[in-house]
């Protein structure tokens, strides 16, 4: 049987509105569906929303609304767009629904189960607009290089998954299949970042109420970065196939 194509943009963000920048991934993706299915192939075309971040959580604060309710009107406020562009999308995911959660939770539960996930204690630069660390040579003048604000110095013990151990077999498997990653300049991005080595990542954070609980720890929530990129798997039916 011929093998399906799967494309996707990255899930929005949905703290704000819809912008042009986004518009123009989501318009770029929807003529590349329509291409390959001209070409006679399976498609499967996903967008959504990413919604478990501390900066969605603010902004229901600020809106006098739960984050589900802020959550559901910027879901049909993106919806509603896309649908006024013509985008034709199988599938709108929001990481908030209950299918994507069993799937996040089965994936958290099998990797619970290999050595590759360990409790340990972090500590480093947080920016809160980027929900994410940074080592302090990817500081631009002691600033986040996005977002131009000074990061917080946050501690704590969570789990990790052992990333850095994975660096030579991504090099090797790169070298080995020259076409997995396309175009060139893309693969030439990773084995740049590959290059420069790789750290443990945590996948998991504490004293946050808004998220997926993670498996065992009632105090502690998915990292949304972890969360967020699930969806990729969990939305073509991963938990049946897999």
């Amino acid at each position: 049987m011929e093998k399906g194509f799967y494309i996707t943009t990255a899930i929005a963000y949905i703290n704000s509105p819809p912008h042009i920048g986004f518009a123009y991934e989501v318009i770029g993706a929807d003529i590349m569906a329509r291409f390959q299915k001209m070409r006679g192939k399976n498609v499967f075309f996903l967008t959504g929303s990413d919604e478990h971040s501390f900066n969605v959580y603010k902004k229901a604060q600020e809106a006098g609304l739960t984050p589900h309710e802020y959550c559901d009107k910027m879901v049909e406020r993106y919806k509603r767009t896309w649908e006024l562009l013509g985008i034709n999308y199988d599938r709108f995911i929001r990481t908030s629904s209950e299918e994507h959660k069993k799937v996040v939770y089965k994936l958290m539960d099998k990797l619970l189960q290999t050595n590759f996930v360990y409790r340990g204690k972090y500590s480093g630069w947080y920016c809160i607009s980027c929900e994410g660390f940074y080592r302090e040579k990817e500081l631009k003048n002691g600033l986040c290089p996005i977002h131009s604000k000074k990061p917080e110095w946050v501690e704590e013990e969570n789990y990790f998954f052992a990333l850095s151990r994975f660096e030579d077999f991504l090099k090797k498997h790169i070298k080995d299949h020259p076409e997995f990653i396309q175009p060139e300049e893309r693969k030439n991005e990773v084995l740049g970042i590959l290059n420069s080595g790789l750290q443990d990542i945590s996948i998991s954070r504490r004293g946050k109420n808004w998220g997926i609980p993670f498996p065992g720890k009632a105090e502690e929530i998915v990292y949304v970065w972890v969360d967020a990129l699930i969806n990729y798997i969990s939305a073509p039916d991963w938990e049946r196939v897999s």
